[in-house]
């Protein structure tokens, strides 16, 4: 299938009957025929991140990133992904992008500023 939008649909089907495994391949099929869609990156990153695997998360959020750097939300889960790396400094640096980016009615903006917070104290030692 070369049609983008029928592997996502089947990835949030696997997704819908816990089967990672098949939703997970479908996105990176979905990604690989539409390689300029940030929105789809982003959604396969985070897919990837629930799914623990943060290395691979880590690139696909940083090409959402590359394709559109106005695009608040996979700074957020980028954050997310290196902090659970213990990537600190990296998480901190893309939480702020995030926070200069997001609206200020995001629901993760509170997160995010504690993890700032957080971070920087640690940063600062």
């Amino acid at each position: 299938m070369s049609y983008f939008p029928a592997h996502v649909q089947l990835a949030y089907l696997a997704l819908d009957g816990k089967d990672t495994t098949t939703a997970l391949g479908e996105m990176d099929l979905a990604v690989q025929i539409r390689t300029d869609d940030p929105v789809l990156r982003y959604i396969y990153g985070y897919a990837l991140a629930t799914s623990g695997k943060y290395p691979e998360a880590e690139a696909q959020l940083r090409k959402a990133i590359e394709v559109d750097g106005a695009f608040a939300a996979p700074y957020h889960v980028l954050g997310l992904v290196l902090d659970g790396q213990a990537k600190g400094s990296e998480a901190l640096a893309q939480y702020r992008s995030f926070l200069a980016r997001a609206s200020q009615s995001d629901a993760r903006r509170k997160e995010a500023e504690e993890r700032v917070r957080e971070l920087a104290i640690k940063d600062d030692r």
